[in-house]
């Protein structure tokens, strides 16, 4: 989008465009990459600001006393940003509160960087303006008054450029087909960045979608799952519960360790567990350190005895800590190798070929709301290496709850070898991995949807553990239950049909009939 570029961001004594005020205007011109211009004012509240909002804004009553009103101030502020496009972080309740304070007279194209960012940068933890600063490296300062609020967003604004530039050709082509015939603020910005990206990506690769995704066949092919000892060995029990004691290995590495006779019982009964191929349930309490008292035996067991140990747990929050957290502390400080692997449901991977599939009959089978949703999805598989939607937080973000069911597969739907993107397969890649690790970090989901399925997820295995197993009667009756409510019907039939403005339809006879037609 062409220069000058207008920032704007308001400070309101609340959310509500009918009931509350503007307090501060603020406004950036940005030309040529630099500020030229700036706007700011205060306009005095009917009544006393609550404590909130100054704890907020930074805006005492001592600050507005004597200035004008909103509405006089709302005037000069309009006069400043023009009928061209505005620019803002988090619009939405500024663009609601400039229609509401104008009456309906503010018809200026508002572009937000929120939107933006949640495209360009879909898997980052947040998409607020302090946490874009933070990436960027850009200094902030809080609370943050309204004119300060608008230049930051301008320098956040040329970092998104620069990350939107670095999309492939592939990736903004195909944004661009699915935003046509679109009005979308963003619409512009993208047929700007894929004239720069053509201009620089002439004859390099991903020209086509399909050329964002990596072939996994060496990892789905791989066949070096260890085969068992003829003759299985028991562990050491008192050698594994040396690690925990007073003066042992975990006392020497974690500063302020203590001994827990609690998590030492649990240790020994684990291992003598492993030991006797016996049932053993145990009751944990807060603060034993449950997780490290099955995790050592079970890297233990896995290692002497070249035998795959799963570990399932209720939530994916606890799934992660194991693999992201404990498991890497327990690799550099135990003497004895451990390979771990993460896998989660079918469900939670994308699926390549209803991708692919989705994009080639856009037209028939997304809704405008699922075209934009599926921005995030875009260049988030170009990114990604696993295909687990846990990763995008820019996805998460949008209103679109049924479109992810379009983009993952169960295991009744799964195509397997006969599947031309088998070898592109998130799926198997990660199935691939596991059947070469020692221990896998599943969930309970997973573990039950697995029963009794030709197609299974999870490699074979003799032994697992259950974490947060309170949930499994839930998780169970879940997975070996059928529910059916009006959401589920409502979403079945959406799936077939949907009807859109111009009576054509999407979904999945709106494009049969289609193909009928040619």
């Amino acid at each position: 989008m062409t220069e000058p570029l207008i920032f704007i961001d308001l400070k309101t004594t609340g959310s509500k465009e009918f009931e509350d005020e503007i307090i501060e205007f603020g406004a950036a011109r940005l030309d040529a990459g630099k500020i030229t211009e700036r706007f700011s004012e205060l306009a005095r509240a009917d009544g006393p600001l609550p404590l909130h909002v100054t704890k907020r804004t930074g805006i005492t009553d001592e600050d507005l006393r004597g200035k004008p009103k909103s509405r006089t101030v709302l005037g000069d502020f309009m006069d400043f940003i023009g009928k061209g496009a505005v620019v803002a972080h988090d619009a939405k309740l500024k663009e609601k509160f400039l229609a509401e304070k104008t009456r309906r007279q503010f018809h200026n194209k508002v572009i937000d960087t929120l939107e933006l960012a949640r495209v360009v940068l879909p898997t980052i933890e947040s998409h607020d303006l302090d946490t874009l600063a933070r990436r960027f490296q850009l200094p902030t300062s809080a609370p943050r008054r309204a004119c300060a609020e608008a230049e930051l967003t301008a320098a956040v604004w040329g970092h998104l450029m620069a990350e939107l530039d670095g999309l492939s050709f592939a990736v903004i082509s195909e944004i661009n087909r699915l935003l046509v015939n679109t009005v979308h603020p963003l619409r512009e910005i993208f047929l700007e960045a894929e004239k720069r990206i053509t201009a620089k990506s002439y004859g390099t690769k991903k020209r086509v979608i399909e050329d964002i995704f990596r072939n996994y066949s060496e990892i789905i092919d791989r066949k070096d799952e260890p085969e068992p000892p003829e003759r299985i060995k028991p562990l050491d029990t008192g050698k594994v519960c040396s690690l925990f004691d007073t003066g042992g290995l975990f006392a020497r590495t974690l500063p302020g360790y203590e001994r827990r006779p609690e998590q030492l019982r649990m240790v020994k009964a684990v291992c003598e567990a492993f030991n006797t191929s016996t049932h053993l349930m145990v009751e944990a309490g807060t603060g034993t350190g449950k997780s490290m008292a099955y995790l050592v035996p079970a890297i233990h067991w896995a290692n002497t005895n070249r035998e795959k140990v799963i570990v399932s747990t209720n939530t994916k929050n606890l799934q992660a800590q194991l693999f992201f957290k404990d498991l890497p502390f327990l690799q550099e400080t135990l003497d004895v190798g451990c390979k771990p692997a993460l896998i989660k449901g079918r469900t939670n991977y994308l699926c390549v070929r209803k991708f692919l599939y989705l994009l080639r009959q856009a037209d028939r089978e997304l809704a405008d709301d699922e075209r934009v949703a599926m921005l995030p999805i875009l260049t988030w598989a170009e990114m990604t290496d696993t295909g687990d939607i846990g990763e995008n937080t820019g996805f998460f973000a949008t209103p679109s709850a049924g479109l992810w069911g379009k983009l993952s597969t169960t295991g009744d739907e799964c195509l397997a070898r006969s599947c031309r993107n088998f070898y592109r397969c998130f799926v198997r890649k990660a199935r691939g991995l596991a059947l070469s690790a020692d221990l896998v970090i599943a969930n309970h989901a997973v573990v039950f949807s697995e029963v009794g399925i030709d197609s299974p997820v999870l490699p074979e295995y003799r032994h697992i553990i259950f974490d947060e197993a309170h949930n499994i009667e839930n998780v169970a009756t879940e997975h070996f239950g059928v529910r059916l409510n009006a959401v589920e019907v409502f979403r079945a039939t959406n799936r077939l049909f949907r009807p859109r403005r111009d009576k054509a339809g999407t979904g999945l006879l709106a494009n049969l009939l289609f193909q009928i037609s040619r």
